[in-house]
This record gives C-alpha cells, sequence and structure tokens, in this order.
C-alpha cells in the first residue's frame, strides 16, 4: 500500500516539475511575465521595456511605457485613444474595467479585418502606475484565437511589476529570459 501511494507522490511531483520546467519567465528591469512552453519571446523593437511574445500568427506584447502618461490621463482616457487611432477594418466588441498587473485597467476587445491576414480578434488592457503606461494586448487570427485564450489569461495573470522598478528605470534595457 505505502509502495502505491509512494508512485503516485513520485508522478505526481514529475508532473509538476514538468508543468514548471514547460515554461519560461521573461524578465525586464520594470516587469516580469510567464512565457508558456511553445511560445517565444523577444524584447518589443519600438517599446524598451516591453516583451512581445509570439507562436504562430497568434501574440501578446506587455510591458511599461516608462513615463510615458506626463498628462495624468486615467486608464480609461488612454483606451479610449487607443480605440480612436485603429483604422476603419476595426470595431470594439467589449469594453471593461479591469485589473492589469494588480493596478485598475481598461479593457478593450476588437475584431478586426485585415486584407492580408483576414480577420483578426485583439484584445487591448492599459493601466497607469506613477506615470507610467502599463500594457498588455494579444491577438491573433479570429479562428485561432479561441484556442490561444488560455495562454493568454495565463500569461495576463502572471504579469507582474517590479516593486523596485522606479529605482531601475535608468538601466531598464536590460531584459533576462530564464
Amino acid at each position: 500500500m505505502l509502495h502505491k501511494r509512494l508512485h503516485w507522490v513520485a508522478g505526481a511531483l514529475f508532473l509538476l516539475a514538468n508543468s514548471a520546467a514547460a515554461q519560461t519567465t521573461y524578465a525586464d528591469a520594470l516587469f516580469r511575465i510567464q512565457v508558456p512552453a511553445g511560445w517565444q519571446a523577444a524584447k518589443l523593437n519600438n517599446q524598451p521595456d516591453g516583451v512581445s511574445i509570439t507562436k504562430g500568427g497568434s501574440y501578446v506584447n506587455a510591458g511599461v511605457g516608462p513615463g510615458q502618461n506626463g498628462n495624468g490621463q486615467s486608464a480609461k482616457e488612454l483606451s479610449a485613444g487607443y480605440e480612436k487611432g485603429l483604422g476603419p477594418g476595426c470595431q470594439s466588441l467589449k469594453h471593461a474595467d479591469a485589473t492589469l498587473a494588480g493596478v485598475p485597467a481598461s479593457y478593450l476587445l476588437l475584431s478586426c479585418n485585415d486584407p492580408r491576414a483576414g480577420p483578426l480578434t485583439m484584445s487591448v488592457a492599459i493601466a497607469t502606475s506613477h506615470g507610467d503606461v502599463v500594457f498588455f494586448n494579444t491577438g491573433g487570427r479570429a479562428a485561432e484565437y479561441a484556442g490561444d485564450q488560455a495562454a493568454f489569461d495565463a500569461m495576463e495573470r502572471s504579469f507582474r511589476l517590479n516593486p523596485d522598478r522606479k529605482s531601475t528605470r535608468l538601466n531598464s534595457s536590460h531584459a533576462n529570459i530564464s
């Protein structure tokens, strides 16, 4: 009887170890996020404190825009500005209040039609914290988006701001993937 229990415990520990090893952590000076197995993370070219996480045609862009909220706009105002900047091929499906990295946020769900890629689904979550803009965007082909929703949700839940991020701004170009 004890022998059977030990096999069960060993099997459970093996599964936990493999699931933990299957993901990586992307750590920036200002934030960190868990990257699921099979997804690739790379620093965003146009955002020094951002990451692009991709798998096939699906993506997450997340990060912090240090000092980019100098006007003191609310998350809703920033979200409305983002929505106004969308092209005519996009329509808003949902507006909601949300929480992003423990900070109150504004959330948009969008349906877009790209001439080359076809129908796309995208989401945008924007928050503000200490004069910074915090963002978490998802996107992908509409037909695949629902299948990637669990991965998007897991990444969003793991997205955390570093508590000492104000003191690390000068060295924010450093990112690690472990």
